[in-house]
């Protein structure tokens, strides 16, 4: 097998039960990203591999062993970033981790939805996980932190809402940005998604009953909405109903 030129790999959690709900998953971090999001959880993964100069990376030999071995104890394997579209090699990658017998699942920020459609239509992955950091407006380049092709996004999301795969939206709720107008228009955005998700810019930033409330406007476009941690709770249109008022006007702390 030649790894040689497959995507620089900068972290890698053997197993997980967050990363794709209701799978025990690996998830392989690729360096690299082409947002600046001040509020980017994973900062170190930012800078392209050329910044690096080779530091910080693992042997890709030694990432694909590891997955390997634990093959029978996972559903699945996340490539997550940094940004993994970035990487032209991205598709080898993908190849191989699915001639392990496991099912992929793409964490991505929807700007290259090029990419992501001739990964779909290869049949190289199960589901994709979009994240979103504000509605697709000019705010978007705030919560970005350079100016984004918005159109590509608006591409992406089309992509996603139109294709039969195991697809997830996730919106990063940060509460020094967002309105619950917000949250409502990117809903609408997103309407008819099989799954959207609101989670919190940090831990306790907003806490988790600002976050219920938002999730009850944004519910009402989708058929299943949550909120990050919380899977048994369903505020989407499919889920249980539930009574309560949408909540206050800003997005606060609990």
């Amino acid at each position: 097998m030649n790894l040689e030129g497959l995507p620089p790999v900068a972290g890698l959690v053997e197993s997980s039960l967050v990363h794709w709900e209701g799978r025990v998953a690996a998830v392989v971090y690729l360096q690299g990203c082409n947002l600046r999001c001040p509020a980017c959880p994973v900062p170190h993964l930012v800078p392209g591999p050329e910044e690096r100069g080779g530091k910080g990376f693992i042997p890709v030999e030694g990432v694909l062993d590891a997955v390997f071995t634990r093959r029978h104890l996972l559903d699945g394997v996340v490539v997550a970033g940094g940004e993994p579209t970035l990487h032209e090699n991205l598709p080898d990658l993908l190849e191989i981790l699915r001639s392990f017998g496991l099912k992929t699942r793409l964490q991505t920020n929807g700007t290259r939805p090029r990419a992501i459609r001739d990964l779909l239509a290869a049949e190289l992955l199960d589901g994709v996980l979009l994240n979103l950091q504000a509605p697709l407006t000019a705010l978007y380049h705030v919560a970005a932190g350079v100016e984004v092709d918005l159109g590509g996004i608006y591409r992406t999301v089309e992509l996603l809402l139109g294709d039969a795969g195991d697809h997830e939206f996730r919106l990063t709720i940060d509460p020094r940005l967002l309105v619950p107008e917000d949250v409502e228009r990117l809903g609408r955005t997103v309407a008819g998604a099989r799954r959207l998700t609101l989670a919190p810019v940090a831990p306790g930033l907003p806490g988790r009953r600002p976050l219920r409330a938002l999730a009850r406007v944004a519910g009402k476009h989708v058929e299943h909405c949550f909120v990050a941690g919380e899977p048994s709770r369903d505020y989407g249109r499919a889920g249980p109903r539930r009574p309560g008022r949408p909540g206050r006007r800003s997005v606060g702390a609990a």
